[in-house]
């Protein structure tokens, strides 16, 4: 189970690439690729500036105006898969 107050950052091993107005990501150790939509992009990008988990359901739950205890839900299986996938790594939270 994944922690709300966790930080993630993109693997240094993932290459982001835009081709046809669909994103992608490509992990060069494992060969894994993800094609994102524009949300998931924007989830990825970020969590490059190292946002929180609670930081990040926050932000989106303004923008599309949905709860927060909504908007963890729905990003939480695609931040999991990624992290399962190695394109997104956790990193120690210093605040904690």
């Amino acid at each position: 189970m994944m922690q709300s107050n966790i930080k993630l950052v993109l693997s240094p091993k993932v290459i982001i690439r835009k081709q046809d107005g669909k994103f992608y990501l490509y992990n060069r150790d494992t060969e894994n690729v993800l094609e994102l939509n524009s949300i998931g992009m924007e989830i990825v990008e970020k969590l490059q500036t190292k946002i929180s988990l609670e930081e990040l359901a926050i932000y989106f739950s303004k923008k599309y105006n949905v709860s927060v205890d909504e908007v963890i839900t729905d990003i939480k299986d695609f931040i999991e898969a990624c992290i399962d996938k190695k394109f997104l790594l956790q990193v120690e939270n210093e605040d904690s």
